[in-house]
């Protein structure tokens, strides 16, 4: 299983509280949370032990199944204690078949909640077991259209098969999602999360193109998602930048200089622009500080 999918199962983990999130969005998560655990008629017992796994992942995760599996013998239907004993026994015991256990169960008591299907696709994708992992992420797509991760993970696994025009096509799906989800949606998601999400999918759409050698798409995406892209990781358009300079003078210094000479153009004029970026915001410092 590719390092990649990493970044989906610790997301929808959803033990945000060890982010360095906000105050008082930490608050908004209990109360989210709290509300969707007493509509479900979860013991209130149960929902506190939930909560007493959830603070302790963020201080010492190896010491959180305790009161996860303690939530769960209050009351088993607790879907969101099974889904963090799931999650448990993947990252920390590595013992993928008893975190997909859990999964399961957490579906069978909230089909309505993406998040443990999701992170059930991802185990099974841990084990090889391809087929189980397509159909449940297809599930995903089918059963919550809006949810972004569906898109997100499909892009993933039509790139390992090297079908890079579906995957970029999937990504601008799940770029498209991202951008339409509100904050608590599905899970809890800030501004800056989502905005780290799209950049990741950014930067895999064009490296789908420099792996097709289509550098004029590639340039041409880069150049409509560079402001964003520059303002929250410069040093992901730093990569992106040196990628595309090398496959440029790769491609095309020796064989056509004239096309080599004006994506080399285009990518100074967006390197340009980044200075001009900096220039900006170090004025706005500077006046910030008078």
């Amino acid at each position: 299983m590719n390092n990649r999918y990493l970044k989906i199962l610790i997301l929808l983990s959803f033990f945000v509280l060890s982010f360095g999130i906000l105050a008082e969005d930490q608050e908004e998560i209990m109360r989210v949370t709290r509300q969707e655990l007493k509509e479900l008629k979860i013991n209130d017992k149960s929902i506190e032990k939930t909560f007493e796994g959830i603070k302790m992942q963020g201080i010492d995760f190896s010491k959180s199944k305790k009161p996860f599996e303690e939530a769960v013998q209050l009351d088993n239907k607790n879907y969101l204690a099974m889904f963090y004993i799931g999650t448990y026994e993947r990252v920390f015991n590595k013992d993928t078949k008893k975190a997909i256990e859990y999964y399961q169960k957490a579906i069978n008591l909230n089909p309505k909640n993406p998040r443990p299907y999701n992170n059930l696709a991802i185990a099974y994708g841990y084990l090889g077991d391809t087929k189980k992992s397509d159909e449940t992420i297809k599930q995903i797509m089918s059963l919550f259209p809006e949810y972004p991760e569906g898109y997100y993970q499909w892009a993933l696994k039509l790139l390992d098969n090297k079908k890079y025009s579906e995957s970029t096509e999937y990504m601008k799906k799940a770029i498209e999602k991202y951008n339409k989800i509100k904050k608590i949606d599905y899970w809890y998601i800030t501004q800056d999360m989502k905005k780290s999400f799209i950049i990741d999918a950014q930067k895999i759409i064009i490296n789908n193109y420099v792996k097709q050698e289509k550098l004029a798409e590639a340039i041409e995406f880069f150049e409509d998602s560079y402001i964003n892209m520059k303002q929250d990781n410069s040093s992901v358009v730093n990569e992106l930048m040196e990628l595309l300079y090398y496959k440029n003078q790769e491609l095309y210094e020796n064989k056509n200089s004239k096309l080599y000479k004006e994506n080399f153009d285009k990518l100074k004029s967006i390197e340009f622009l980044g200075l001009l970026m900096e220039a900006n915001d170090h004025l706005k410092g500077k006046n910030k500080g008078k």
